[in-house]
């Protein structure tokens, strides 16, 4: 099928013949399926319709024709050739099928969706979390799902080429909508007219209300409406308050507009404002000024809690807190004035905050705190266990919705220690430390931590998320004491990690070698020009031994591992690294990788000048991703490789971060991204040669220049983005030509001779220069879209070079091949190096 043309009916024809032969397969996979969602049907949600089927014939070929250009062998790539759907009553339900589901199968995660979660605030209708799913090996049959599993199922040379399937899973409302609207209107070929949509979306609205559901939503607004970081930068923060100020000098009476101006100016910590706006409303008595003016006085005098300010706060706070009608809120914030500063008084209002607010995860968090402090033992938390879970739920629907942040990640981070889950707890205190914005943040989660500490010390995870927060306070709020603290956890007797700093994380499991293994050749041929420190896993077993061989064939790499003193037996020393730091836990666990920034902080490099590179990875490698995000370091993961490096892009809570990258597969964007190339250009050349190749630019493009274009902009007048494009590109000249056995020598006595790079080689550092734009462009915020969109950021060109139309790889060649001529003009001549 390889030699015929795509999207023609002879291709379907031969398509349709190859899944005929291979619909058996998909008949025997839906049977087995289904007897598995049954069995789990009855366990967690009884009264559920459960539909599997494999696609039949016709469906198929229809798919195979509008997809052709998307899908070039649909039978190996289509992941729906068996779809199966559970129908349950409740979301709840949904939530614990979905988790029997990612428990008991592989999931490709690259390809599975929660569409719940891609609507729009305004949409209605289709929502159904979607898995593609294989079966996995060793699995079934348990006890409670006594299904044999056939020997083909699980793929493999003797079995399946693409055992995958679809399973949806979803409620019996959105199955009904799914069924009376979705399917008709999306999946039938044509553009419904909008009156039918209307009608449809009008249907979808009233499906989706309930009473219940309306007083959840009423009362989560409410909280977000008042939450003013969940939808306002700083930026927007302070002109809300410019604008608000301006209107109350015209109506100075309103309490109302005295509170809203309060509101935001404590959000942005601009407690005088508040103080100037609530202060003569002190006397109303009325519990939400004193609450917002006794925060005011707290936060202004946060840095001397002894003090008449703080103090002050502490009484208004007291005093708003005896209103018995909302009286509440306050009540916690004077709890949370107290911690860490009396002990004695913290544990009494926290104990009061949770009787009056026993659904509220801070007043949990913190009764049970002070309780374990005060025992100096874990066992309140036995008897709180479901309510843990709910105040979780709480905090992760809140951080959802950006509401009390970054307060909700730090509590859910404190109650997933407790509840027993130490890489959920670390990816909480992660997010929080990624979104806090003052050290006061971070500080108190630390001091929740280390005031249970005695009974703690033990709690798997607990010194993971005690040295996130000691290493996060010197990194992204440094001060000579949390920087002393960071030095005396730094490794003794080693020497400081020496910039550039590359780590490298991801998959080391032999047994899912066949995961990762082909990325090998390119990380090592990405690596093959870097300079500097390379820290990685310190084992010969996947991704880790991809660094040792890197380092093997590359003396200029100083690769740094972190290992525990006794390995585990399934691991083997790399003795390519140059050098190995033992820390003192068993086993691997998330203590490495926080030793290794422990380090890098220590020896005062900015985080944000880190780079790590993610490929594959397990649990541990999810944690370092989300630790390397936190301090502010740039992630670049090959999402194709799966599993942990997949997930984190389409997650909801990291996938927007600025410094996450979704990285091609290819050695020449590794090479881009990593940098710190031996053979630099000398800063002033760098420039001039900056400007010469913009100003060919600009007269090869003569013809398209625009006032709305940009990029094509004389040099002085090019925005900042388009400026580094042209010094990156230049900066890397040198190296790129020495990779091809070429120099650039300056002339002081005669014309340069203009040498003519041969195409082969134009063809290597086009690739090359490729890969120098892609990683360009992702720093710069773009992403992969099929279309070209310079608002949205998108291009269909952030592809590996061997994805490229020729055309557009022309543009590289053409730059490539005006090297010496571009050179030539500053006065070098490019020349074989002796």
């Amino acid at each position: 099928m390889d030699d015929v043309k795509p999207c023609t009916t002879e291709w379907a024809s031969a398509q349709v013949a190859e899944y005929a032969k291979r619909r058996s397969d998909y008949v025997l996979f839906g049977d087995t399926l289904a007897q598995v969602l049954q069995h789990a049907a009855d366990l967690y949600a009884p009264l559920a319709i459960v539909q599997v089927r494999a696609k039949g014939i016709p469906s198929f070929a229809e798919k195979c024709l509008r997809k052709c250009k998307k899908y070039r062998q649909p039978v190996d790539q289509l992941t729906d050739l068996c779809g199966g759907r559970i129908i349950v009553h409740t979301q709840a339900q949904v939530e614990r099928v979905s988790r029997f589901i990612e428990e008991h199968f592989e999931i490709d995660w690259a390809n599975s969706e929660d569409i719940g979660r891609r609507l729009k605030t305004a949409e209605f209708g289709y929502r159904s979390v979607h898995y593609i799913v294989t079966f996995k090996r060793g699995v079934f049959p348990t006890k409670d799902v006594p299904v044999k599993v056939p020997a083909r199922l699980y793929g493999g040379k003797r079995g399946m080429s693409n055992p995958r399937a679809e399973i949806q899973v979803r409620t019996l409302l959105q199955h009904a909508w799914a069924d009376v609207g979705h399917d008709l209107l999306y999946k039938g070929g044509f553009e419904a007219p909008e009156v039918w949509r209307r009608e449809y979306a009008r249907l979808a609205a009233m499906l989706e209300t309930a009473d219940g559901a309306m007083s959840r939503v009423h009362a989560d607004m409410r909280r977000f409406v008042s939450s003013y970081k969940a939808y306002m930068t700083r930026e927007q923060m302070a002109e809300e308050l410019e604008l608000l100020r301006f209107v109350r000098e015209n109506d100075p009476e309103n309490m109302g507009l005295a509170l809203r101006l309060a509101g935001v100016a404590n959000a942005a910590e601009s407690w005088a404002d508040a103080i100037d706006a609530l202060s003569p409303f002190e006397r109303s008595g009325e519990s939400p000024v004193l609450r917002e003016l006794g925060v005011a006085y707290c936060g202004k005098g946060r840095g001397a809690p002894k003090g008449a300010t703080y103090r002050r706060g502490q009484a208004l706070l007291e005093k708003a807190a005896g209103d018995p009608d909302a009286g509440a809120s306050a009540l916690l914030a004077l709890a949370e004035s107290w911690r860490g500063v009396d002990d004695r008084k913290a544990r009494e209002a926290f104990e009061r905050a949770f009787e009056a607010l026993p659904d509220d995860p801070h007043a949990l968090a913190g009764y049970l705190e002070y309780q374990i402090a005060l025992g100096n033992d874990l066992g309140p938390t036995s008897a709180a266990a479901p309510a843990i879970a709910a105040a979780i739920r709480t905090c992760e629907s809140r951080a959802l919705a950006s509401v009390d942040i970054p307060g909700s990640y730090f509590t859910a981070g404190f109650l997933y220690l407790l509840q027993g889950d130490p890489y959920a707890a670390l990816d909480a205190y992660a997010k929080g430390v990624e979104r806090s914005e003052a050290a006061h943040q971070p500080s108190t989660a630390l001091g929740m931590l280390e005031r249970i500490g005695p009974a703690a010390a033990h709690l798997t995870g607990y010194p993971w998320a005690v040295r996130l927060l000691q290493v996060a306070l010197a990194a992204r709020f440094p001060d000579k004491a949390t920087s002393a603290v960071v030095r005396g956890l730094a490794t003794t007797g080693a020497a400081p990690v020496a910039e550039p700093v590359v780590m490298v994380a991801g998959g080391c499991d032999p047994a899912r070698a066949d995961e990762f293994e082909r990325y090998r050749d390119m990380l090592v041929r990405g690596m093959a020009e870097f300079c500097g420190t390379v820290i990685g896993g310190g084992t010969r077993e996947g991704v880790s031994g991809f660094v040792g061989e890197a380092a093997g064939s590359n003396p200029a790499i100083h690769a740094l591992s972190y290992l525990p003193k006794l390995l585990p037996i399934d691991a083997t020393l790399d003795e390519r690294y140059s050098e190995v730091r033992a820390i003192d836990d068993a086993g691997f666990t998330p203590m490495g990788p926080l030793q290794a920034w422990i380090d890098i902080v220590a020896a005062e490099i900015d985080p944000a000048r880190v780079r790590l590179i993610g490929i594959n990875g397990g649990r541990i490698s999810a944690a370092e991703y989300r630790i390397a995000l936190a301090l502010g370091a740039t992630v670049a993961l090959v999402t194709d490789s799966g599993r942990e490096a997949a997930k984190l892009v389409p997650d909801t809570r990291w996938g927007d971060s600025e410094r996450l990258i979704d990285m091609p597969a290819d050695a020449a964007s590794i090479r881009a991204y990593v940098g710190g190339t031996c053979v630099p250009v000398p800063e002033g050349l760098r420039e001039a040669i900056a400007r010469e190749m913009h100003e060919v630019y600009r007269r090869d493009k003569e013809r398209e220049l625009r006032p709305d274009e940009p990029a094509l902009a004389s040099w002085d007048e090019l925005i900042p983005e388009f400026r580094r494009s042209s010094l990156q590109h230049a900066g890397d000249i040198f190296a790129k030509l020495a990779l091809i056995g070429l120099e650039a020598v300056p002339v002081a006595d005669r014309e340069p001779e203009l040498y003519v790079i041969p195409e082969k080689q134009v063809e290597v550092l086009a690739e090359i220069e490729h890969g120098r734009w892609n990683v360009e462009r992702l720093l710069e915020g773009w992403r992969y879209g099929p279309m070209k969109d310079v608002k949205k950021r998108l291009s269909p060109y952030l592809v590996p070079w061997s994805d490229l139309s020729d055309p557009i790889r022309e543009y590289d060649r053409a730059f490539i091949r005006a090297i010496p001529e571009t050179l030539a003009r500053q006065g070098y001549e490019v020349r074989k190096r002796a």
